[in-house]
């Protein structure tokens, strides 16, 4: 998330539109989600321990692989 915040700011955002864009991003990441999976992704954003590859390997195949 830092990295994302970092590549945020060098765009010329403030630390209040940073905040904005991540949590729109996340919200629409949400949304597009099955039900249940919400949760596994705010825990990774949270720095969770989930298993970061079995998530990302379910959403490769919600948009297609």
């Amino acid at each position: 998330m830092d990295e994302l915040r970092e590549k945020l700011a060098a765009l010329g955002l403030n630390e209040d539109q940073i905040d904005g864009v991540i949590e729109a991003f996340v919200d629409f990441i949400k949304g597009k989600l099955p039900d249940g999976m919400e949760g596994m992704v705010q825990g990774l954003l949270d720095g969770g321990s989930s298993d970061a590859n079995a998530l990302l390997d379910q959403a490769k195949g919600l948009f297609g692989g």
